[in-house]
């Protein structure tokens, strides 16, 4: 969940919005918010991206760089990993680590559930030398650069071709679990749908419920609130194996293309593009690179029981993979 930034003046403050990554076409980047979403992966895996927002404003880029290492171990279900982000929203810089765990439970043939908890730290800083108030405005008196131990909740539930999860960021203050230090929380909802051997689609709509943060000077405080919801829509097509080509819209913000080409059965690479159809800062355009290093992966060439960690998940008979091979 990532947080506004905000022009400061002696009088108030000038919010700007941002077009917030919390899904991408072809993949739903849950891998970065959710600690349960690579449950279902029976693989290391290590995934990063860079995102630069706003390309032909002719004023700040912000940029976002995120990386996720998972891994699973020999108990059922069971893994662990790590998720380390970087915003550069122009006065505001904010990295966030957490160390992740997450447990898979089969329910039973077809439908699957996992739980994930995070826990880190997450800094913020202003870059105060760029901020323009007036001058009997005296920023040694300001306190803005905070930091805060951070929990990441997520669940996701896998029924036979259906997908669904949800997710949610808590800051910590140092006396308590205060709910007003919610960030923000997203659910996702999607299908698989096969069409033969060589394509198979998935279809996903992504909401989120995010504060927005904003530092007024005239109170020296910071203050937050809840804004309206984003919802992305995607629908991407995987063909032969290899490529997943992908188209989307964030409502009211952008429209959105993606391809991600799996190089081999370890290596995918990808890139994003989207176009601004909103409003202020949103009628600029967007890209973004994907990676993903899949490490002691190994494809099943049987698919008889269920066992969790094996990956032996129900397949229809027009996929080639167990249908969580699909959700990646």
């Amino acid at each position: 969940m990532f947080v506004m930034i905000a022009v400061i003046f002696f009088t108030g403050f000038v919010p700007l919005y941002a077009q917030y990554e919390s899904s991408s076409p072809s993949i739903p980047k849950q891998e970065y918010f959710n600690p349960a979403y690579s449950a279902y992966k029976t693989y290391g895996s290590f995934d990063a991206m860079f995102r630069q927002q706003w390309l032909n404003s002719r004023a700040n880029t912000p940029e976002m760089f995120a990386a996720n290492i998972f891994i699973p171990t020999q108990r059922q279900g069971l893994g662990f990993g790590g998720t380390f982000v970087v915003e550069n929203i122009g006065l505001r810089t904010i990295n966030t680590f957490t160390v992740n765990m997450s447990q898979g439970l089969q329910i039973d043939k077809s439908t699957y559930l996992a739980v994930g908890l995070g826990l880190g730290y997450e800094f913020a800083s202003y870059n105060q030398s760029k901020m323009i108030a007036y001058p009997e405005v005296d920023f040694t008196r300001v306190k803005m650069n905070q930091s805060h131990p951070v929990i990441s909740l997520g669940f996701m539930a896998l029924m036979r071709y259906y997908f669904f999860g949800a997710s949610s960021n808590l800051r910590l203050n140092k006396y308590d679990f205060d709910f007003k230090y919610l960030t923000g929380f997203d659910a996702f909802f999607g299908r698989i749908v096969m069409l033969n051997y060589d394509y198979v689609f998935r279809t996903t709509i992504v909401g989120k419920y995010y504060k927005q943060t904003r530092y007024n000077i005239s109170n020296e405080s910071v203050e937050s609130e809840f804004v309206p919801p984003v919802i992305d829509w995607t629908i991407s097509c995987l063909m032969y194996e290899q490529l997943w080509l992908s188209f989307g819209c964030r409502f009211g913000q952008a429209v959105t293309t993606m391809a991600n080409y799996r190089i081999s059965n370890q290596l995918n690479v990808g890139v994003k593009y989207e176009i601004g159809v909103g409003t202020g800062y949103n009628q600029y355009n967007s890209q973004g690179v994907y990676l993903t290093y899949n490490f002691g992966r190994k494809r099943h060439k049987k698919y008889r029981g269920y066992n969790f960690y094996k990956g032996v998940f129900v397949r229809g008979s027009r996929l080639r993979n167990p249908v969580n091979e699909y959700l990646y």
